[in-house]
């Protein structure tokens, strides 16, 4: 404990040095006293040094261990206590303390705390010398009716974070977190960190500062959350925390792609998407074999039908169809994303519905001028195809097992009279296979034998 130097004022204060409850000044009640401004008057470690003239009628001082006036927040074991509200006081005050009196507070966030008529006010302005213990104010017309020297309490629920709570699509801008504490505009710091950083992923796990802000990326094919927890920290080493949740809807998603499909003139034809990720809706679209033709949207009527579901139909297919390619654009909440292209082959024969093994060579046309073969046969996976005699045009090449089951659909070129097409099924199990290649009312096939 410092040693502190006394000004007693002969004829006003009956100064005694015992600190419980013993006054350690009394102005008879019905006389005043005046402490001019510039006037040093130091009383059991507080000393004030009025800058106006500060007037104290009819008051007394106590200097105590505990406080005179109910306080919620944590100060220290040091109090001084007037009987009444004084006038208002303008000039420094100086507040002597030991560091028996801490109470386990944190010394160098102590702030002066004034009982103003009825309820405790920290002074924000405090200066402190943590050295030799004691703290210093300037006051401005104030009124006291007791004083010590502590910080406020640490309260939960006075940090707020704006857009606590928003939805946003995969990849865009998420709006800031701003933070703030309600009850302490200066000195607070922030720090966070966030949940779901596997599938929720572009934004730090975590960080500091009081705003968070960024662009979230969904990794997965739902809506994914995640949890910011922000933990605001005050200069009097106080914390208290909140939560902000930002959920991401993702990108829809295909999951099952348009096949191609063989039919026969007159047959009815479907091509089916399937799709996650919010979806809202379907739009199938059509490429013709025509020079320079283009994707189009397709719409109900005619031979079509479900052009904006996930299944199109096509009802009585034509043999001018044939080769012609469908897809799907997939639309939801958060953009939407495109299919592959599936192909519809048309024949007129109803012979070539399903390849057997008795389907062998040529369905129309003259056998002996159409011709294919195949080497090497068996083949481990890879193989030329020999095509002799076709028409110079496009044909279409189809691979199929024993039962029919279609596995390899293609589009060639005929350009020569004798044309070797490099082909794999690799892809496939072993075991016998036909290959049919369809050229406007003409057929023909071989078997290839996988080892």
């Amino acid at each position: 404990m410092k040693k502190y130097l006394f000004i007693l004022i002969v004829g006003l204060f009956n100064c005694l040095y015992a600190i419980a409850q013993t006054p350690i000044f009394t102005i008879t009640s019905g006389t005043s006293h005046v402490i001019k401004l510039g006037t040093v008057v130091s009383m059991d470690g507080l000393v004030l040094t009025p800058s106006k003239d500060f007037s104290l009628s009819g008051k007394s001082l106590v200097h105590k261990s505990t406080a005179s006036n109910t306080t919620t927040n944590p100060n220290i074991n040091n109090y001084y206590a007037f009987n009444g509200t004084t006038n208002a006081y303008t000039g420094a005050i100086k507040f002597n303390y030991s560091d028996a009196e801490l109470n386990g507070l944190n010394e160098a966030n102590l702030k002066l705390n004034i009982f103003i008529p009825s309820t405790w006010y920290l002074q924000q302005n405090t200066s402190i010398n943590t050295a030799d213990n004691f703290t210093q104010n300037t006051l401005s017309a104030v009124s006291m009716k007791e004083l010590t020297l502590g910080y406020v309490a640490c309260i939960p629920t006075s940090v707020v974070a704006t857009n606590a709570s928003q939805v946003i699509c995969t990849g865009t801008s998420m709006a800031s977190i701003t933070l703030s504490d309600a009850l302490n505009t200066t000195g607070t710091t922030y720090s966070w960190t966030r949940t779901n950083t596997g599938n929720v992923t572009s934004i730090a796990s975590s960080g500091t500062g009081s705003v968070i802000s960024g662009t979230l990326v969904n990794a997965t094919t739902i809506a994914q959350s995640t949890v910011f927890t922000i933990t605001a920290k005050r200069t009097n080493g106080c914390f208290s925390t909140t939560t902000a949740t930002v959920t991401v809807n993702p990108k829809p998603s295909i999951t099952s792609q348009p096949v191609n499909t063989f039919k026969m003139v007159g047959q009815t034809a479907s091509f089916t998407v399937a799709a996650t990720g919010l979806v809202t809706g379907y739009q199938w679209q059509q490429l013709t074999t025509a020079k320079g033709a283009s994707w189009t949207n397709l719409s109900n009527g005619g031979i079509y039908s479900n052009t904006t579901a996930s299944a199109l139909t096509l009802t009585g297919v034509t043999l001018t169809m044939n080769s012609y390619q469908y897809r799907c654009i997939v639309k939801g909440q958060c953009g939407e994303v495109i299919s592959n292209s599936a192909t519809l082959s048309i024949s007129k024969n109803s012979n070539t519905t399903k390849l057997s093994p008795g389907d062998i060579d040529i369905f129309e046309g003259n056998k002996n001028v159409m011709s294919m073969e195949a080497y090497p046969n068996p083949t481990a996976g890879e193989f030329n195809l020999v095509v002799n005699n076709f028409n110079l045009a496009q044909a279409t090449l189809r691979i199929a097992d024993l039962k029919g089951v279609v596995i390899l659909v293609k589009y060639i070129n005929i350009t020569s009279t004798k044309q070797i097409i490099p082909l794999s099924i690799n892809h496939a199990d072993a075991g016998t296979y036909l290959i049919q290649v369809l050229q406007s009312n003409r057929a023909a096939t071989l078997m290839v034998v996988k080892k």
